[in-house]
């Protein structure tokens, strides 16, 4: 990542092949009760579900980032973006549920993907999730809050995961 001073944005490349985890569902095998349970997981991202999460947090969250290219290298995809820059300080977790229940994401129980102290929400009119919402994956500068990188579509298959998920 490296800052761009003449348009004071961010230009990104994605590590080869590597495009960040993306939130799913899984069926796990309990040996104990001898039955199996549908749960959230958190498998690595294809580079679509990558740019899906790109372009969800533009639409939901009024994000400009921009797509720049993508670079085919020795077999190994690099996704090229840019994004503005942001200054500003950690996000208190009351802070989070206030922002994303006014985008109408309701918070899910504790699920247990990404960090042990982030939250996780859904939005049922549209069908997106928010997971590993901590303080450090959003920023506040001035009046205005930032997520970064929280946002995926939940599948039915994820939903069902959810409800069944204490």
């Amino acid at each position: 990542m490296w800052h761009d001073a003449s348009s004071d944005r961010y230009i990104k490349l994605t590590k080869p092949n590597c495009f960040g985890f993306t939130v799913g569902a899984e069926w796990f095998f309990d040996d104990e009760k001898d039955e199996a349970e549908l749960k959230p997981a958190l498998p690595g991202a294809t580079p679509l579900e990558y740019l899906e999460r790109l372009r969800l947090h533009n639409a939901v969250f009024g994000d400009r980032i921009e797509l720049l290219g993508i670079i085919d290298k020795r077999q190994a995809l690099l996704v090229v973006t840019s994004q503005p820059t942001i200054r500003g300080s950690a996000t208190p977790g009351a802070e989070i549920v206030w922002f994303m229940r006014q985008l109408g994401f309701m918070p899910l129980p504790r699920v247990s993907v990404g960090r042990l102290d982030a939250r996780a929400f859904l939005r049922d009119s549209d069908g997106v999730a928010a997971f590993d919402c901590h303080p450090a994956n959003f920023l506040t500068c001035e009046a205005d809050v930032f997520p970064i990188d929280v946002i995926v579509p939940a599948s039915e298959e994820l939903r069902a995961a959810l409800s069944n998920h204490p």
